[in-house]
């Protein structure tokens, strides 16, 4: 997500990858508190949100906050092409 920028105004930086690599294996989807809440603060502030499932390769990800539609559907479509990746 290098570039985030472009989607709601927020520049990702490598100490965010850090925070959320930090954070991630204490986290469980399966839990209700076992989510990661990471604060972005663009042009709206939103809160990525980012849990592990436990027993699987696979990381949820997904947003809080009001975007606008247009930021909507960008995040959105990141979401949906990083959906996709399988990353080692």
């Amino acid at each position: 997500m290098r570039g985030g920028g472009a989607l709601h105004g927020y520049a990702f930086d490598d100490w965010d990858w850090q925070a959320i690599d930090g954070a991630l294996p204490a986290t469980d989807a399966e839990r209700h508190d076992g989510w990661y809440a990471h604060p972005l603060s663009g042009r709206v502030p939103l809160t990525l949100l980012v849990a592990d499932d436990p027993g699987s390769a696979v990381v949820f990800v997904r947003f809080a906050g009001e975007p606008g539609e247009a930021e909507r559907c960008r995040i959105e479509a990141a979401l949906h092409i990083f959906s996709t990746w399988a990353v080692s």
